[in-house]
């Protein structure tokens, strides 16, 4: 085979893969425009609302503490009832949205049995903010200046009148326990509480 041979066999080459991958990208454009889009904004709201039914689902198949990489941070506190604990844990993805606060309310193992611990209640919840309600006829701006000094902030109108996301700007696992305990020195605030996701 001479060179104009081999020359008109890759030229006839060229225009059938081109023909080809013409074909196939035309079948595949409805299927990418049916499927919403990797770019599309997620506020981190979402994000960590996302993750919620997963985590979930993973304690009620185990029913045990939660083992993982993603734990940044944990803390424990005591329990009302003298047979269980809180464990408080800060679990961090690859992205900065990716954050969550888990509460595990864990029953102790008793003694003699051969069983371990046992998680019997867990909350997911926001990270760095808490749910705060104020008494009626109290104004916002008197919140924002009286938390301002332990470096929270009002980020956003709740669910309901009289009631504001405060934004801690701390994600240690005892940043909500704290904040709560603070914002019950405000005159304005009626109930503050933990920000839940679940």
């Amino acid at each position: 085979m001479n060179f104009k041979d081999r020359l008109k066999v890759f030229g006839v080459g060229v225009l059938l893969g081109g023909i080809l991958v013409a074909v196939i990208k035309s079948r595949r454009e409805p299927e990418q425009n049916e499927r919403p889009s990797a770019n599309a904004y997620q506020s981190p709201e979402d994000i960590q609302r996302a993750a919620v039914p997963g985590i979930l689902e993973a304690y009620d198949e185990r029913g045990v503490p939660m083992q993982s990489d993603f734990i940044a941070a944990s803390r424990l506190y005591p329990h009302a009832d003298e047979n269980k604990y809180e464990r408080v844990l800060v679990l961090k993805g690859q992205e900065s949205e990716q954050v969550l606060r888990i509460v595990e309310t864990i029953k102790k193992p008793v003694e003699g049995r051969d069983e371990g611990e046992k998680v019997v209640n867990v909350r997911v919840m926001s990270v760095d903010q808490v749910r705060v309600e104020l008494h009626p006829g109290s104004q916002s701006s008197k919140l924002a200046n009286a938390i301002r000094p332990w470096g929270y902030r009002v980020l956003r109108r709740g669910d309901r009148e009289n009631v504001y996301i405060v934004v801690l700007n701390s994600q240690e696992p005892e940043a909500v326990h704290d904040a709560i305990e603070n914002l019950r020195t405000v005159p304005e605030v009626s109930y503050g509480s933990p920000y839940f996701l679940d």
